[in-house]
């Protein structure tokens, strides 16, 4: 069983991190067992609350659940009887709201407290209490469901005339369900427009809503104040010590008399937060504007600490022993130029120096080095690679000096020169290489969160054209990645993803290829169930990897309860000798399995057993990986 404690470690940090983020008076809820629940305080009021709906609907009490104070504080019991009261009152104004955002504008809502109704309490008085647990009973009844009747939207015509006052364009269809959420979206949409038009200080100047409960309509009319047409002012930048202000100044690009934008508050922003050299980046707009209409705006900043330092060991009865140690520095000219070295060895269980693993790496990067979206970037690294199941070894230094663009938020792509100086043996021999190439990568993402994808999808594809100086033959590495996410419900509990690659070799035959750079298959990354890098053709027993790949895996993720997931999966690979996937001496393999997801703040903990159909030589009957978020 292929089961390495890199992993286990990874899954323990997430499960801390989960226990030291929660709020502090909440238990956690681990697959449905509460641990580390604190025990109440002495003089608390402990309390079990349950809300009924009349008549029942499951919609609405769920929505009022979500917007309960006694629901959702229950594992922090009032202190005395006062608390409990005032949590209670508190709960009937949020239990109306939320029956509000339903469009119910005629409905009640009662609370007891053992037996006792707060509506029937005098004022000051407090309710007889039993002991504890003490009942409290919350009695709601929606009543009718309104829907919308006369709407107006008035407010001063957009010089271009790109502001609608069109209450349908805003959601506000008369005869459509009154969520009082629709219409403070609409108002938000409307300021939001003024103000992406240069009127930082739009308002809703006016709203009257009015339930016709003979009708049951509800009538709204709003009333938009734009506010002048205003020009960014003078720019402050205030907390930072070790980032030159011109630096920061130049990657905010707003300039005094410009006018107002908040999307270019937003981006300068996030621009500054992607540095990593800032713990905190706020952006404070002034609340009026100056005598010749412009707004000011100021910069806090709170920098991180520029130097940092780290090391990891692990041991796995598969992969040996592995030591890891970096050192980084975020800042190291005063424009967020990071420098990171890392140093790992692992196979330490051998006494053979030769037997060991090792990388030496040290990158450089350089942030906006040609324009604000261009990094520099250059990596350099010594290496020694053999494999668990020794198809290979191969030692020597690689490096790469390249330039990384930003084209929008979801397209980056970079472009590099880099070299290679190696030595491997491996089924076909022994072999020097001497490289010189370039490396192109291209990556389109709109996933909408990376870490647990729902919807959206992502494409990467590399090209690598390389040149070996010594036989003077040119070959070049090819891969595309995508995968894609499809909620099968409104609340994306059940979501399909799916994974596919192709990759090719074109050239020159495998042996003119170093084989850390041919194409292998099997391992958490590629095809559960398999052993690591152990998919590939075989030359008299020996991988030999291949020059053509194709992968491909299918996941369901069920979330079945607010924390605990199910994801059935399979895995398909391809791996052949020629380019083109499929042709010449080809391995395809398949693997399933089934995943278990735990959901935190962080994302998910993956918990994936597999099974590979097709085991061949060193392959596990089963694997296990456990990791933090989704495998794709």
């Amino acid at each position: 069983m292929r089961f390495g404690v890199v992993q286990w470690a990874l899954a323990a940090v997430a499960s801390i991190a989960v226990v030291f983020l929660a709020p502090p008076a909440r238990a956690l809820d681990l697959f449905g067992f509460k641990i580390f629940e604190p025990a109440a305080p002495e003089g608390s009021i402990p309390y079990e609350l349950a809300i009924k709906v009349e008549p029942e609907d499951d919609k609405v009490l769920d929505q009022l659940k979500a917007a309960s104070l006694l629901e959702n504080q229950s594992d922090t019991p009032p202190e005395n009887v006062a608390a409990l009261v005032s949590r209670a009152r508190a709960d009937e104004q949020r239990l109306i709201g939320a029956l509000y955002s339903l469009g119910y504008y005629g409905g009640t809502v009662s609370v007891a407290i053992a037996g006792q109704r707060l509506a029937d309490l005098a004022p000051g008085d407090e309710p007889r209490l039993p002991q504890p647990p003490v009942p409290v009973e919350v009695t709601v009844k929606p009543g009718p469901q309104f829907t919308f009747g006369r709407v107006t939207i008035q407010q001063p015509s957009a010089p271009d005339g790109s502001i609608s006052s069109d209450p349908a364009d805003y959601g506000l269809r008369p005869g459509r369900t009154a969520r009082s959420s629709l219409v403070l979206s609409a108002e938000q949409r409307l300021v939001d427009a003024w103000r992406s038009r240069g009127h930082p200080l739009a308002k809703i100047a006016g709203r009257e809503v009015v339930a016709d409960h003979a009708s049951r309509t509800l009538d709204v009319s709003l009333t938009v104040d734009p506010g002048p047409l205003a020009r960014f002012g003078e720019i402050t930048i205030e907390g930072s010590a070790g980032v030159d202000p011109d630096f920061v100044r130049r990657l905010l690009q707003i300039e005094p008399g410009d006018v107002y934008s908040p999307d270019a508050i937003i981006k300068g922003r996030d621009r500054l937060r992607a540095l990593n050299v800032f713990n905190q980046v706020r952006m404070i707009e002034g609340e009026t504007l100056t005598a010749d209409g412009r707004l000011p705006l100021t910069v806090q900043l709170e920098d991180r600490k520029p130097r940092y330092i780290g090391a990891s060991a692990s041991y796995s009865t598969v992969d040996g022993a592995e030591v890891n140690a970096y050192w980084g520095h975020r800042n190291l000219f005063g424009r967020a130029e990071r420098l990171r070295i890392d140093a790992t060895v692992s196979e330490l269980t051998s006494l053979d120096f030769d037997d060991y693993q090792y990388e030496l790496k040290a990158e450089f990067v350089k942030p906006a080095a040609f324009g604000i979206d261009t990094d520099f970037v250059t990596t350099a690294s010594l290496f020694h690679e053999r494999p668990d199941n020794d198809s290979y070894r191969a030692y020597g230094f690689r490096g790469r000096v390249g330039l990384t663009h930003r084209f929008s938020e979801a397209l980056v792509g970079s472009l590099a020169a880099e070299g290679q100086a190696s030595h491997a043996k491996d089924a076909f021999g022994s072999r020097d290489y001497s490289l010189v190439g370039v490396n192109g990568t291209i990556a389109y993402d709109r996933r909408d969160d990376v870490m647990n994808p729902t919807t959206g999808y992502r494409v990467a594809a590399t090209m690598t054209p390389l040149a070996d100086v010594d036989r003077g033959h040119v070959f070049s590495i090819n891969r595309i990645d995508a995968s894609a996410y499809y909620p099968l419900d409104a609340r994306s509990r059940y979501v399909l993803a799916g994974r596919v690659a192709l990759g090719s070799i074109f050239g020159t035959d495998l042996p003119g290829i170093p084989p850390e750079r041919r194409f292998y298959a099997g391992g958490g990354g590629s095809l559960r169930g398999y052993a690591y890098q152990n998919v590939s053709p075989r030359l008299n027993g020996k991988i030999t990897g291949g020059r053509g790949i194709a992968e491909a895996s299918f996941e369901l993720r069920a979330r079945v309860t607010e924390s605990i997931g199910i994801v059935p999966f399979v895995d398909m690979a391809s791996v052949s000798s020629d380019a083109f996937p499929g042709a010449g001496d080809t391995v395809n393999k398949i693997g399933v399995g089934l995943g278990l997801r735990y959901y935190t703040a962080i994302g998910p903990i993956r918990l994936d057993v597999a099974v590979p159909l097709d085991p061949g030589k060193d392959d596990p009957d089963f694997a296990i990986y456990i990791g933090l978020g989704q495998s794709f």
